[in-house]
């Protein structure tokens, strides 16, 4: 059914004390309380009591917001508790090529429920409140994103009249070892190795590429990302015979970082503080006792022609060891920031996959010398990139569309695989 606007759901709530309203810069600290709270990644069978992770904010709460020039943070407040705010939803808006033709959408994120609250409607109630702030604002679709595992957040979506746009896949990349560029691009001829490119052609690539894809942003869109400080660069190669790739850098953690809580039933901080740094100790005395026994007792063991051979074997692996705990010693001292996001791929020509596998890794050994643990890229499972980079099939998280254009959901085709992924709301 089309889209129309159902004020009874923020009504039912409001008899109850419950009040939906526009954030205020007062409600900040509870809107990352609430982040917190709202465990984002944590094992299933023993429903977070094993593994828990949340995200955090490191500055206000809705600094991914403030990226753009129009956006929504609606919260749902307790009034018979003093106003505590117990709920929290963000929307964002933009100018967007979607579904064929020049469309103002949305993308809907941070939906967040006090624990004691919640299967009281109040995730319904703010979704459906801020697709109605969004409508007011012209915006033709929304977008969000859920974890293909949330089952109850796809049901509730679902029967909101939410439908699939894409499946989306994670490349992961841990940035332990050093990335060696010229290996990537082996086969290509030095001219077609990745370069940076200047920001300003950069943009005008990106936005030419994009300009009539799937959530691809207006040339305004594209001008406020390249010049975010968070855009960190642009890779390109070029075979001289019609292909062409190209591949940006954006830090990803600039607002968000992930919080470890629980980790095999214990508070994070006693793994943090007292538990590896005694398991560390403890296993570095016991391989130092069993070495010096072993080295006292090499002649016995081996034999006194071989005692020679098992104490320089005993050197080598002690060397080796402790130039493996060095170097990750100093991967972790080293680390400035958690994630970055590889954005904005650009290919083209019959030769373009072997140009963006050298492309991605001159953005992977960029990300890695800028201080990052890990980069990440989030794309379709079914784009070709997907299969070039050695990741199809693989969907963790569902992208989800909704109309507010006066289309049914039956209507609305799902987004091309090649359609743009901004990383600014993520």
């Amino acid at each position: 059914m089309p889209w129309r606007h159902d004020p009874t759901l923020a009504a039912a709530l409001a008899d109850s004390g419950l009040l939906i309203r526009p954030a205020r810069p007062s409600d900040d600290a509870a809107c990352k309380a609430l982040e917190v709270s709202a465990s984002q990644f944590q094992d299933r069978l023993t429903d977070g009591r094993l593994i828990k992770f949340a995200l955090h904010h490191y500055g206000r709460f809705d600094a991914k917001c403030a990226q753009f020039a129009d956006w929504v943070v609606l919260v749902c407040e307790d009034t018979t508790r003093g106003g505590a705010v117990v709920g929290v939803i963000e929307v964002v808006l933009a100018e967007m090529h979607v579904h064929g033709a020049a469309r103002r959408g949305g993308f809907l994120f941070d939906l967040r429920v006090d624990g004691g609250y919640q299967r009281r409607g109040i995730g319904r109630a703010l979704s459906h409140e801020a697709e109605a702030a969004s409508a007011a604002r012209g915006a033709a679709y929304l977008y969000l994103s859920v974890n293909g595992t949330n089952q109850k957040s796809r049901s509730l979506f679902n029967s909101m009249g939410w439908r699939p746009a894409s499946r989306r896949c994670l490349v992961f990349r841990p940035l332990l070892l050093p990335q060696k560029v010229a290996a990537a691009a082996a086969s290509l001829p030095p001219a077609a190795w990745p370069a940076p490119l200047e920001r300003e052609a950069a943009e005008r690539m990106a936005a030419t590429h994009y300009a009539r894809r799937d959530l691809g942003l207006d040339r305004t869109g594209f001008g406020s990302l390249f010049s975010s400080e968070l855009y960190l660069g642009t890779w390109h190669a070029k075979d001289g015979a019609g292909s062409e790739a190209a591949l940006s850098l954006w830090a990803g953690s600039a607002f968000v970082g992930f919080l470890p809580v629980r980790l095999l039933f214990l508070p994070a901080r006693a793994w943090g503080y007292v538990i590896l740094p005694a398991l560390g100790a403890a296993a570095a005395l016991g391989l130092a006792a069993a070495g010096a026994r072993l080295w006292a007792n090499a002649a016995a063991v081996a034999g006194a022609a071989a005692a020679p051979v098992v104490r320089a074997g005993l050197v080598a692996a002690a060397a080796a060891a402790a130039t493996a705990a060095w170097r990750v010693i100093g991967f972790v001292r080293g680390r400035t920031a958690v994630r970055a996001r590889a954005i904005a791929p650009v290919y083209s020509g019959p030769n373009w996959e072997p140009l963006m596998r050298a492309v991605h890794a001159a953005v992977v050994k960029e990300a890695r010398d800028r201080g990052f643990a890990v980069i990440v890229m989030n794309i379709d499972a079914d784009d070709p990139l997907a299969a070039a980079l050695g990741v199809g099939g693989r969907a963790p998280t569902i992208f989800l569309q909704r109309s507010l254009s006066g289309k049914g959901e039956a209507e609305l085709p799902p987004l091309a695989p090649d359609s743009f992924f901004d990383p600014r709301p993520w």
